[in-house]
């Protein structure tokens, strides 16, 4: 158990690296690994794209002259 938290925890702050196209091919490799059987990094990013693509949908707003 405590394996696969840690391998889980490693893997964690790769997810944003992974949507973004930055990682190496072996460390995509991995990870692509590493979701493909394990259900909660999967949720985890599942959840980070749904947020990515919520930000996305924000419309940019110009903030008035007066502001400083």
């Amino acid at each position: 158990m405590f394996k696969r938290k840690s391998e889980c925890q490693k893997l964690e702050g790769m997810l944003s690296p992974y949507i973004d196209g930055q990682l190496s091919p072996a460390e995509r490799d991995r990870l692509e690994g590493h979701i493909k059987g394990c259900d909660a990094c999967r949720g985890e990013l599942e959840s980070l794209r749904a947020t990515i693509d919520l930000f996305h949908r924000v419309p940019l707003v110009s903030p008035p002259r007066s502001f400083t």
